[in-house]
């Protein structure tokens, strides 16, 4: 689940063909502080998954469908991304929830 509100900017290091769709290689910035594989984390809006983690940069990879249907398959090595994390039991709910 999701607040709607962006906490940080990103900035892609990678943007590249997998499969049928995209993996990014991402400077996630301070969210590398608590970050961990398998943790999701929206950009631009789209909850995708940590599939690894190395300092500041975290991989994720876009399914075909995603890639196509969301602005995910325009980005390209130095864009900024909007970043937000999950929301995790007990933290205050600012802003609006967002499921997806």
């Amino acid at each position: 689940m999701f607040t709607g509100l962006v906490k940080c900017l990103g900035k892609i290091k990678a943007a590249n063909a997998f499969g049928q769709g995209k993996r990014f290689r991402i400077n996630i910035g301070t969210l590398a502080e608590s970050a961990e594989v398998g943790q999701s984390i929206a950009i631009n809006g789209t909850c995708l998954t940590i599939t690894s983690l190395a300092g500041n940069e975290a991989t994720f990879d876009a399914v075909f469908e995603t890639v196509n249907r969301t602005n995910l398959g325009k980005l390209r090595a130095g864009d900024s991304v909007n970043l937000e994390p999950a929301l995790k039991t007990g933290d205050a709910l600012d802003g609006h929830i967002v499921l997806g």
